[in-house]
């Protein structure tokens, strides 16, 4: 995100109704170019956010908490993050997960989801690597299928041509969830404004006035946890 998409946010009539914005500046961003932020609906219970400020990134990348209270004491632990882009060598994302991932089992149950800008084959295997469960995966989605590539599709020709479609987009979770459902949404979503359309769309442009050249994910999921936490010896 930029400052702009918070401006629109805030501005947002259902956002204002329903729900509560973890950042309403940019205050606390590393790097406005790459900025997160969350929605959380009011009816959750809000325990705590906060950032993680990974260490290894040359694009001042982080991973953006929500605690959510659970019944009997427990935590729900949302993270969102964008992980750093392109190839690096070393290569800079595997490090970034396993920060996020730490956080995460630190909780009852916790999802995160974000650009994870998957697009090396290392990228197949990170939540492997940090215990962590695919929701696309586990909904039954193959690995490598179309149908769940999230990138490409509305980027630049040149850009589809030269780079293929990609799972970049995924959502992750550990701890006492099973996962219901995983859909992609938002193809072929363009923008209204005709000076915004005549923009995208100038030579050498987008073949449509497309608002991003990712789509969204979505998961549905179901709390599992056990009423009483198992005793220990």
């Amino acid at each position: 995100m930029v400052s702009g998409d918070l401006e629109l946010i805030k501005k947002a009539d259902w956002v204002r109704r329903d729900y509560s914005i973890t950042d309403v500046s940019v205050d606390n961003w590393e790097n406005p170019g790459y900025g997160t932020c969350m929605l959380v609906p009011k009816a959750m219970q809000i325990k705590d956010v906060f950032r993680v400020h990974y260490e290894d990134t040359a694009m001042q990348r982080d991973a953006l908490f929500v605690d959510v209270a659970l019944p009997n004491n427990r935590t729900l632990r949302l993270c969102t993050t964008h992980l750093e882009s392109l190839v690096a060598t070393p290569p800079k994302r595997p490090s970034q997960l396993a920060t996020a991932a730490k956080y995460l089992h630190q909780a009852h149950a916790g999802v995160l989801a974000g650009d994870l800008n998957a697009i090396e084959p290392f990228d197949r295997t990170l939540h492997l690597d940090n215990h962590l469960k695919d929701a696309y995966l586990e909904n039954g989605g193959g690995e490598g299928a179309v149908e769940g590539m999230t990138w490409g599709q509305m980027a630049h020709t040149w850009q589809r041509e030269r780079f293929g479609l990609s799972r970049m987009d995924k959502i992750l979770f550990c701890g006492g969830l099973q996962v219901m459902n995983f859909v992609t949404f938002g193809r072929d979503v363009q923008v209204e404004k005709e000076s915004d359309r005549e923009q995208l769309m100038r030579p050498g442009g987008l073949e449509k006035a497309w608002v991003t050249d990712h789509l969204g994910v979505k998961g549905d999921f179901r709390i599992v946890l056990p009423e009483t936490e198992p005793s220990v010896a």
